[in-house]
């Protein structure tokens, strides 16, 4: 295959008068574990289900291996979308949704299936609505693993799961991913859950791309100024205003969240004043990215707090 497994051109989606998507880029590295990472109500599902053709976009172009996932079969076949909650019929059978996905994905592969099924103690006979919420995500998880896509995307894919599931199931997913190469695209708002697991990793927020590149980017990308306040307030009037993504002020700390490295010349600069420069973790990075808040300056909230009452 030429070019990439998956190209969103000029993309948009509403949803009536809701605009979720907006002018969406991408061109997905081949073979990659990549993640798509967004607070609540960003649109992580929309691209998801625009990329497997279950909606067509309002305007812009979808590729999957080169072909429009809403018009070609072969497109369709290649990207499934997983997801925990999907509404199914609960009358029916594990053993029936089995031969469902086989029939569906060319590339299904039932011995694999059948091994984690057993491994998770899944009866095939047992019905989908007699599962608990947990085994209703694995069953999901399982068969969207086994189905050896393409493009295999996961939405939320541990919701439901108990510790020990989770863990396991993302073990398995990394290692299914080592032996059998392809895209895996995984969703999620919470990224400490599976950010071992990823090589890249797209931030959005309002329906927007905010960032795409590899988690090492991530890592690397900021860094948390703290120390003296005059000399930190000093430092800080130095700096470009865009380069400032964060400040804290409050009776409990005082710091500055800047866009470098904690070994950039910036952040040895601001050790030469006194001040500790230490590394952002990426879940902060992409709150800071997507405009939210890190929860450092919640102790503001009882701040004057007798006066409040008086």
């Amino acid at each position: 295959m030429d070019g990439y497994p998956v190209e969103l051109k000029g993309v948009y989606r509403s949803f009536g008068k809701s605009e979720v998507i907006r002018g969406f880029d991408l061109d997905l590295t081949k073979n990659a574990m990549t993640g798509i990472i967004g607070p609540t109500g960003a649109g992580k599902t929309t691209i998801m289900r625009l990329v497997n053709g279950a909606i067509k976009p309002t305007k812009g172009t979808v590729r999957v291996l080169g072909l429009d996932p809403c018009k070609k079969t072969k497109a369709k076949v290649s990207a499934i979308h997983s997801y925990p909650v999907m509404d199914i019929n609960h009358s029916l059978k594990v053993k029936y949704y089995l031969d469902l996905y086989g029939r569906a994905y060319p590339g299904f592969d039932f011995s694999f299936a059948a091994k984690l099924l057993e491994y998770f103690n899944l009866d095939q006979k047992a019905k989908f609505g007699n599962l608990s919420t947990g085994q209703k995500a694995l069953m999901h998880f399982i068969f969207g693993l086994s189905s050896r896509c393409p493009v295999t995307m996961f939405d939320e894919p541990f919701n439901g799961m108990d510790i020990e599931m989770r863990k396991l199931a993302g073990k398995i997913l990394l290692n299914d991913y080592m032996e059998h190469p392809r895209n895996i695209i995984v969703a999620s708002h919470i990224l400490p859950e599976i950010e071992h697991l990823l090589s890249e990793v797209i931030i959005i927020n309002k329906g927007e791309k905010v960032f795409y590149g590899d988690m090492d980017q991530v890592r690397d990308m900021m860094c948390e100024i703290s120390g003296n306040a005059e000399i930190l307030d000093a430092f800080s009037g130095k700096l470009p205003q865009e380069s400032i993504m964060h400040r804290t002020k409050s009776a409990m700390s005082q710091s500055l969240v800047i866009k470098a490295s904690p070994n950039s010349d910036l952040a040895k600069s601001a050790k030469a004043l006194g001040l500790e420069a230490s590394p952002v973790t990426p879940e902060d990075v992409c709150i800071y990215l997507t405009g939210g808040k890190a929860g450092d300056d919640i102790y503001d909230l009882w701040n004057n707090e007798e006066n409040g009452n008086a």
